[in-house]
């Protein structure tokens, strides 16, 4: 264990640094350190010396304001490899399905809700076609805007 582990002990969102069963000095911390020593804690420190990681280029495609009484493609229907996130700012009394089509005619699809800014995360691999599509027949669909996440 490496040694966040070994000399800290959560409690009451406080940190109790402790050497030999003595507890030397009490602190107080912010949540976004809280959370990173909760993920120290998780990890042996022996990982990042044996283990390889593989990063993959990240592409990130933003689109604008648009409308809709049915559907619209993503990016006028291009294939996305490896989407790993859809999030959209839906306008009022907007539902979505968010689909995901292949080459082959496969689709899979997340329902997002409106209003708000939205997120589906999907866990594909391979090369998808993004769709949005009405939810609420009848009614527009109304886009501030979103971004995809995928692989380059």
């Amino acid at each position: 264990m490496n040694k966040i582990g070994k000399y800290c002990i959560l409690k009451e969102q406080q940190i109790y640094k402790k050497a030999r069963g003595t507890y030397l000095k009490k602190f107080r911390i912010s949540s976004s350190f809280l959370l990173f020593t909760v993920f120290a804690l998780m990890f042996d420190s022996t990982f990042a010396a044996s283990s390889t990681v593989t990063s993959t280029a990240t592409g990130h495609y933003v689109f604008g304001k648009t409308s809709f009484k049915s559907y619209v493609w993503v990016n006028g229907g291009s294939y996305f490899k490896n989407p790993s996130l859809v999030c959209v700012e839906l306008g009022s009394n907007s539902n979505i399905f968010v689909e995901y089509h292949d080459s082959n005619g496969y689709y899979d699809g997340e329902y997002l809700p409106g209003p708000n800014w939205q997120c589906a995360y999907p866990s594909l691999t391979g090369n998808y076609k993004i769709k949005l599509k009405n939810a609420d027949t009848g009614n527009t669909v109304n886009i501030v805007g979103g971004e995809v996440n995928y692989e380059k």
